[in-house]
């Protein structure tokens, strides 16, 4: 059995870090066109699950705010983003400092306030 498989079934069988795993080999490593909308679907529950229920939860929301933010596989919603850049923040993952600096630079989301975009830009390490 391949690693990819075996990595997709722990997944389905419920093993969180295997879902963070899964789903981000789906949305960085395979090329969007081979894509359908039911594995983009399972990919975007399991980081769900993943930045709800595990160690896993910093990283897995920072992948989530980045969809929610740019709109890839998922509608752009910069609200959403900021949640779960919040939720990354939270768990002690510094990406989200960057992600949050982002939508205080440009106002996306909340309102444009380079302050707080360089406070947020320079947590970020």
């Amino acid at each position: 059995m391949d690693n990819i498989t075996e990595m997709l079934d722990k997944a389905h069988a419920g093993d969180i870090e295997a879902q963070y795993k899964a789903a981000t080999y789906i949305i960085y490593d395979i090329e969007p066109e081979k894509c359908d909308s039911d594995l983009i679907e399972r990919a975007i529950g399991y980081l769900k699950n993943a930045a709800m229920n595990n160690y896993f939860h910093g990283l897995a929301a920072t992948v989530l705010a980045d969809l929610y933010y740019d709109g890839k596989y998922v509608d752009q919603d910069f609200r959403a983003a900021i949640l779960w850049y919040r939720t990354s923040i939270l768990a002690m993952n510094p990406v989200g400092y960057f992600g949050m600096g982002r939508c205080y630079y440009h106002g996306h989301g909340v309102a444009k306030d380079y302050a707080r975009a360089f406070d947020n830009f320079s947590r970020e390490r």
